[in-house]
């Protein structure tokens, strides 16, 4: 018995097909099939039955998955002991923009002292993204704002719950910067860097349920860009306040009001359960650091 195939096993399942894991675990489809054929003529029983385009584990699949994954458990120990005297290997991060360019870089900075041997592969994608990328096994570890539960495979830990605010610049007047008054029609531009933003799917649902709607959406592609649009006054933007705290504090933007109660999104740091000591050494500095900030 091999340990790649009690991989194989674990990734079908956590992909839902022999096709899905192929593609994360850079194999030919016929090769998960082969080690899969082993694996059943190993152990004598059938594993898996296919419904629909999915795979599903039989009864003695479920049966037997609590001691692969007590297998896995125990390879994951043996690898982190023999490297426990000296981080390295590469480790795979998926993140937001705003974690990434507002957040992280002492982390970064810290890790990169701590595990200088460790090639460290950051990923930006949008949180729906990284979301789905972590359960097709496709990163070691991600932080995002909480999208959706997670299957137990995963340990999700909340870090910091932020505040959201409309911001726009101070030249823009009262009657632009009306956003609670009902039915209107504003000649506004809404900035963007991500259509699908968690953040934007909260403040679309307010214009709905307001009834106001903008002239136009702009979209800017980076955080950065679109704070210099706000300068400009350019356009009024939704995002995470500490993406804006400086220029808030410096008069350089100003906060909109809107009826929204307490509108807030939950950072988390996301990691399937491992016993990999790059995991847990780069959880460890984010987790300080978002206690500091608090």
């Amino acid at each position: 018995m091999d340990i790649k195939q009690l991989h194989t096993f674990e990734t079908i399942i956590q992909t839902g097909s022999f096709q899905k894991a192929a593609q994360v675990l850079s194999y030919a489809p016929s090769t998960i099939t082969f080690q899969m054929k082993q694996l059943e003529k190993e152990l004598g029983v059938s594993l898996f039955e296919r419904r629909g385009h999915e795979q599903r584990l039989t009864s003695a699949g479920i049966s037997l998955k609590p001691y692969v994954d007590q297998v896995l458990h125990s390879a994951d120990q043996l690898v982190a002991h023999a490297g426990s005297q000296r981080l390295e290997g590469q480790l795979t991060v998926l993140l937001p923009e705003s974690l990434l360019t507002y957040h992280l870089q002492p982390v970064l900075e810290r890790f990169r002292k701590k595990a200088p041997q460790v090639r460290l592969s950051l990923h930006v994608k949008n949180c729906f993204a990284i979301y789905d990328s972590m359960r097709h096994g496709e990163a070691d570890l991600a932080l995002h704002y909480d999208v959706a539960a997670y299957p137990s495979p995963f340990e999700t830990t909340p870090l910091i719950t932020y505040p959201l605010v409309l911001v726009a610049s101070p030249l823009l007047s009262p009657q632009d910067s009306d956003f609670m008054t009902k039915g209107q029609t504003k000649e506004q531009c809404l900035l963007i860097n991500d259509k699908q933003a968690l953040y934007l799917t909260y403040f679309r649902e307010y214009l709905r349920e307001k009834g106001i709607a903008l002239s136009q959406e702009m979209d800017v592609w980076s955080l950065e860009a679109i704070k210099q649009c706000i300068l400009s006054n350019l356009g009024v933007a939704f995002l995470p306040e500490f993406v804006v705290h400086e220029e808030l504090q410096k008069g350089l933007m100003k906060k909109i009001s809107l009826e929204l109660d307490h509108p807030s999104m939950t950072a988390l740091l996301v990691h399937r359960k491992t016993a990999n000591p790059l995991v847990h050494c780069f959880k460890e500095l984010v987790t300080a650091h978002f206690k500091k900030t608090e």
